[in-house]
């Protein structure tokens, strides 16, 4: 298989979902591409952990998170088609984009959904070099562009600030302001290219939806989500109880937590540094939640049941910040492994919807421009 788009049935399905999201959209049976989405999720639903089973721990909770990843990303295709077109028109109605713009990223958000649905029917395929995801992402940068140059001076500014031996509180709070008001921006421009992001984190509610066609297969979805969050929470531990947020240094980087999430690169030359950093946090933050992986790749697939060695960093990120309720991560690699764009946008997602917060610290190389622009605060140990 070459693709997404080889196998029959995608074929189909990217078709129907295409005409689905179209303005004749009326003139397919919804259930025709439903079905196809249902026959998805009734498959992989037998293996779904019980919820009233034991603690998960290694390879069962990798297929367990595996399996939220997979019910998550179906919420999503679902709820881009439950949109409705008037709501859908008055997201992209913005003063930023032309009449022919505002048209064509209706199209773009179209075709991304088709992709992101065929990626759950055929979730093994290879990935092609280009998708649709792929080109609304590359849109939006396009647009985001100047706000995102802003904000990225406007932080490294700041960050000179707070390394002064004094800093300029009036000098602070004026970079702080620029940085609410071109994130605002941003924000309008992302409604445009994304959607509304939920405001209930990862746990929404068949209401957030509204009705349609689609709303029997989303009570499905919701029900096996809560359902394997459920068993991803059996462990007593699995989630810290509301706390006071503590303020710390951990590798010198000044972080601020009610429930810290600790991510550590575990590869052979990392391992020295590890022994001496757990001990700083569990001294600072006692009780943070600890998950350690091979490497620091940051790359993501939404239907897959198996991930490569270097590939577990946001499976990690998503078990601490889904499952475990973190409020900020901390993450500590050399930053030598690759960032994929799939990866960076579900990073973003992650800590969009959630809020958390996001420390880096490396001992070799600095974020990227992409990868920095989602950095709460930066430190080469």
């Amino acid at each position: 298989m070459s693709d997404l788009y080889s196998a029959p049935v995608v074929k189909i399905l990217l078709a129907l979902i295409l005409s689905l999201t179209s303005p004749c959209w009326s003139q397919v049976a919804p259930d025709q591409i439903l079905k196809s989405l249902e026959k998805s999720l009734s498959t992989r639903a037998a293996n779904f952990p019980p919820a009233n089973g034991k603690a998960l721990e290694g390879a069962p909770r990798t297929a367990a998170l595996l399996d939220l990843r997979f019910l998550l990303e179906m919420e999503k295709v679902l709820r881009e088609l439950s949109n409705d077109p008037a709501a859908l028109q008055e997201q992209v109605e913005i003063e930023e984009l032309s009449r022919s713009e505002q048209k064509r990223t209706i199209e773009l958000r179209a075709e991304a959904n088709q992709y992101r649905a065929a990626s759950l029917v055929e979730p093994n395929a290879k990935e092609p070099r280009s998708n649709p995801v792929d080109k609304l992402r590359k849109a939006f940068e396009r647009k985001a562009r100047k706000p995102l140059l802003e904000i990225s001076k406007a932080r490294k500014s700041l960050n000179r600030e707070y390394d002064r031996n004094i800093p300029n509180d009036r000098a602070i709070d004026e970079l702080e302001e620029e940085i609410a008001t071109f994130e605002k921006d941003l924000a309008v421009l992302r409604t445009a290219f994304f959607g509304n992001v939920p405001d209930q984190g990862f746990e929404a509610t068949l209401e957030t939806f509204g009705g349609g066609p689609a709303s029997p297969l989303i009570k499905k979805v919701i029900t096996a989500r809560d359902q394997v969050i459920t068993a991803l929470r059996l462990d007593p531990k699995a989630v810290a109880k509301d706390g006071e947020v503590k303020k710390g240094g951990v590798g010198g980087i000044r972080v601020r937590s009610s429930n810290l999430g600790v991510v550590l690169d575990n590869s052979s030359s990392m391992q020295p540094h590890l022994p001496e950093l757990r001990k700083e946090i569990n001294k600072g933050f006692p009780g943070s939640h600890f998950r350690e992986v091979y490497g620091c790749a940051l790359t993501w697939q939404a239907g897959t049941t198996t991930l490569g060695q270097r590939d577990h960093v946001l499976l990690a990120m998503e078990d601490l910040i889904i499952v475990k309720r973190a409020d900020a991560i901390y993450w500590f690699s050399d930053l030598r492994d690759p960032v994929s764009p799939s990866g960076l946008e579900r990073l973003r997602d992650l800590l969009k919807r959630s809020g958390a917060l996001f420390y880096v610290s490396s001992v070799d190389q600095k974020p990227d421009d992409d990868l920095e622009d989602l950095v709460t605060e930066f430190r080469k140990k």
